[in-house]
């Protein structure tokens, strides 16, 4: 993988943060088997052309900072970013858990976006946690529960007082629900035949990731007081918005369309330009 410096960052920064992507055959790690196939199997193939450009880890910097930081504080009797290795179906599944207590809990630590907790619990968080209680059984192991700890890297103070669903400090727990054990390992066999039925596939034949994978934002249209930042109201089509404004007497309402967005794609997916899906939709939005 080619990395770039464009901001001239410190070469101990650099040094930090660059790394090599290791694809091993026969083997996948937690965090590759619950990435959409598309993706992980772009990414292995094109490793050597995929650019990426070392302020692009800055925040993977500071997890592992936070990381490391945490397993010399963590609690007596716990267990530590083990890794845990078990075979499925003639496939290695390796995972490395933040944290395993004395009272059969699994705790993972993120640093991400106050936006992504407004939006809810991931799925892929559950189901990474859960893959991680099964490895964790195998090995004797029992989890009752599991929570998310993060750590909220752009939260601000001020919108703490002016909104009530935003955090009201730069850390929030959130409990994921733990599966019964079959059905930890039905997910996990079904991402190993996703993944490994999809090797020999050219691009053009690989499963096109979802609107969920794709963390998709949909369109919508707030209805605003003209000269006001803040919605009224907003809707998800232009015709429900143009009706409640109908029903106002007053005439200084304005319908600003919220333009929606793939997030993954347009932000955070390392292998876009090698993606025919991307390039098809894409291209489409600008016509």
């Amino acid at each position: 993988m080619p990395w770039t410096n464009k901001f001239s960052l410190p070469e101990t920064i650099c040094n930090s943060i660059i790394y090599e992507s290791k694809y091993e055959d026969g083997k996948y790690s937690v965090t590759s088997l619950i990435k959409p196939p598309q993706i992980y199997q772009l990414e292995k193939r094109y490793q050597a052309q995929i650019e990426k450009d070392v302020s692009d880890g800055l925040w993977m910097l500071l997890g592992s900072s936070v990381h490391y930081i945490l397993e010399k504080a963590k609690p007596e009797n716990a267990l530590k970013e083990e890794r845990l290795e078990i075979e499925i179906g003639g496939i290695r599944v390796v995972g490395k858990p933040d944290l395993y207590t004395a009272n059969e809990t699994i705790e993972d630590y993120k640093i991400t976006s106050v936006y992504s907790f407004l939006l809810g619990e991931k799925p892929e968080w559950t189901a990474q946690l859960n893959i991680y209680a099964y490895l964790y059984e195998q090995y004797g192991f029992p989890v009752k529960k599991a929570f998310i700890h993060a750590i909220l890297r752009d939260w601000m103070a001020s919108k703490g007082f002016q909104d009530e669903d935003y955090p009201k400090c730069p850390f929030i727990t959130s409990e994921i629900e733990v599966w019964i054990i079959p059905k930890q390992f039905d997910y996990l066999s079904q991402r190993v035949e996703i993944h490994t039925s999809n090797e020999d596939y050219q691009d053009s034949m690989l499963p096109l990731c979802s609107a969920q994978e794709k963390w998709s934002k949909p369109t919508t249209w707030a209805v605003k007081k003209k000269g006001n930042k803040r919605a009224l109201r907003v809707f998800g089509n232009v015709y429900e918005a143009e009706k409640f404004v109908d029903t106002k007497l007053e005439i200084n309402f304005e319908i600003e369309e919220r333009s929606g967005e793939d997030i993954r794609c347009e932000r955070f997916c390392n292998a876009k330009q090698f993606c025919q899906q991307y390039k098809r939709e894409h291209d489409s939005k600008r016509l």
